[in-house]
């Protein structure tokens, strides 16, 4: 099959615009990294209105709940700057996010400000979306689908002082697990399926935690294989630490 040019320079721009001038988009060890004004905006500039969704979570590990959370928000954000109320249009960056919401008080005082990394202070965001976005017809807000092949066990977070540079959470993260199975029962209502996009066991490169001229990732105690490089060892620590648990169907022999 022959893909038409105006395809393959949409998906090469597209690429450009969503890997951040060729840094991949990673995430904070237990958040989203992008605020959702910010993953809004690249969105539309790839093109996402003439597409059927968008992805989260690829080769990475962030729970599955906070990834539907945030998607969602990015969701309501597109429908905001693009169908929203006249003011709103072409200003997603005015979109309430896991870092900020002018809904919240924020006015010091414990648990009155959102905190990226403390989901129970998200309501506020919730709350900034229910204000300006409320309920809009279904069929108009895009839908996503979540990759779970990694994040049963959330993501990684090393012990406090143990490295004394980038730790690197998003590379190989250690004792981590397979997540939902994929289906498309997700019960979330944009979120159209959890799937397994990246493969599971495969590397994500050679992690040396950032120890200067260092080769060996001393979570696991030896060279890591590189990008793309099926790990069996980290193929069986996923399995082993699957969150729900795998089942198998022992009467197939």
């Amino acid at each position: 099959m022959r893909i038409p040019p105006h395809r393959l320079a949409l998906a090469a721009s597209a690429l450009t615009l969503l890997l951040g001038a060729g840094r991949i988009p990673r995430t904070r060890p237990g958040a989203p990294g992008r605020s959702v004004g910010d993953a809004a905006q690249r969105l539309l500039r790839a093109g996402v209105t003439r597409t059927q969704g968008f992805s989260l979570n690829v080769s990475n590990h962030l729970a599955t709940d906070l990834s539907t959370h945030y998607g969602t928000w990015v969701s309501q954000c597109l429908w905001f700057t693009t169908k929203g109320p006249d003011w709103a249009r072409g200003h997603p960056d005015w979109c309430a996010s896991q870092y900020y919401s002018p809904a919240a008080p924020n006015d010091g005082q414990p648990g009155n400000a959102v905190h990226v990394d403390d989901p129970s202070t998200w309501r506020w965001t919730d709350l900034w979306f229910q204000q300006n976005v409320g309920a809009p017809p279904a069929q108009e807000l895009t839908h996503l689908v979540v990759d779970t092949g990694r994040d049963g066990r959330g993501a990684w977070t090393p012990p406090a002082g143990k490295y004394s540079g980038d730790p690197q959470t998003w590379c190989n993260a250690f004792g981590r697990g397979i997540g939902a199975r994929p289906t498309a029962h997700t019960r979330v209502p944009l979120v159209d399926a959890y799937v397994w996009i990246k493969t599971v066991g495969q590397s994500d490169g050679e992690c040396n935690r950032s120890i200067p001229g260092g080769t060996i990732d001393p979570e696991y105690g030896v060279v890591d294989p590189a990008a793309g490089v099926w790990w069996p060892e980290q193929a069986k620590s996923l399995v082993r630490n699957a969150a729900p648990a795998l089942e198998f169907n022992t009467a197939l022999r």
